[in-house]
């Protein structure tokens, strides 16, 4: 059993350390093998990550359509994500235009901004935008490292001049700044690109895994409506122990997703319940476990989509490998 993370394409040391007190391994997509952080690739060699690529034999396109769109945005809109921000309630997906069409218009000194989508191939929208969603990730994933290592220099020296046993070190990095925040940055527009490069690929899970509630909120809204509501497992902390320990919580916690996955969804009775050997531990990881009946992930995805506009098809089926959608939110 896979996890597959969404709808963000940056995995954090803190995530990855927290997943695996829960998991042997987790899927991630990435839109191009260049742009994988090296961190990510060390997991991916010590096989604590399975990273997809379904958009690789595409990677020349997307870097050259990055390129352009990053020109045109920084001379209209600042060149960064920020700029979809400006095109209203729609998810801007699928320009009929052509990139040849878009490329004369930027030369001409048109206001049309670029098209992902060229005559006869897939729309590469979702790579673009993902692609400028990580690098805005990881640019503050890297002021937000530096701020928390000024704090604990700060929080030192304090120490030091007070000469004190110990001084609990702040919650937050001062007003306004918490690590978290630029996360919930565009959710809706970031799971709508995450769900199309998700059906354009052949992975078959039944869990889906996020470490932002408002994630699940937003897929709940959009994709369950008329459906049963969203049903809530249980909670379970991060495993405390040697290896062996640890992997046996995990593998029962696989047969319990699996489980869950296939059971019928019948209201009146109760779920199966995890019996988990887990404690509270120094950081703090926490999994909540949640069932989405009636729908695997491929076609929540794909309804997630409709909800939008969007003309999309679930893709590979699932092989009646699960029923039922199972999310996690994993707290690290």
């Amino acid at each position: 059993m896979l996890p597959v993370y969404f709808p963000f394409t940056s995995v954090s040391r803190r995530l990855m350390d927290a997943s695996s007190g829960f998991f042997n391994k987790m899927a991630v997509y990435q839109v191009s093998a260049a742009s994988i952080p090296e961190r990510m690739k060390a997991w991916q060699d010590d096989k604590r990550l399975d990273i997809r690529l379904p958009l690789q034999h595409h990677e020349k396109e997307i870097t050259s359509i990055l390129g352009e769109f990053r020109a045109w945005a920084q001379d209209h809109h600042g060149g960064d994500i920020s700029f979809f921000k400006t095109q209203g309630g729609a998810i801007p997906f699928f320009d009929d235009s052509s990139v040849a069409q878009i490329r004369r218009e930027i030369k001409a000194g048109g206001e049309a901004a670029p098209s992902t989508r060229a005559s006869g191939s897939p729309d590469l929208y979702p790579g673009v935008f993902l692609h400028m969603a990580q690098d805005l990730d990881e640019k503050n994933r890297e002021i937000v490292g530096g701020l928390e290592s000024q704090a604990a220099r700060e929080h030192a020296l304090m120490k030091a001049l007070k000469g004190e046993g110990s001084i609990e070190m702040p919650d937050d990095l001062g007003p306004g700044i918490r690590p978290g925040d630029q996360a919930a940055y565009m959710i809706p527009e970031r799971m709508a690109a995450w769900a199309r490069i998700m059906l354009a690929d052949n992975l078959l899970s039944p869990m889906l895994i996020t470490s932002h509630p408002m994630v699940l909120d937003d897929l709940v809204e959009r994709a369950t409506r008329g459906a049963q509501e969203i049903q809530v497992i249980q909670t379970v902390t991060a495993p405390v122990g040697d290896a062996g320990h640890v992997s046996r919580c995990q593998d029962a916690l696989a047969a319990f997703i699996a489980d869950i996955s296939t059971s019928a969804g019948d209201r009146e009775k109760e779920r199966p319940h995890l019996a988990w050997d887990g404690e509270a531990t120094a950081s703090g990881a926490r999994l909540s476990l949640h069932v989405i009946p009636g729908m695997t992930p491929r076609t929540l995805l794909a309804r997630y989509l409709a909800s939008g506009g969007s003309d999309a098809s679930s893709g590979e089926q699932d092989g009646g490998i699960s029923s039922n959608t199972v999310v996690g939110v994993l707290e690290a």
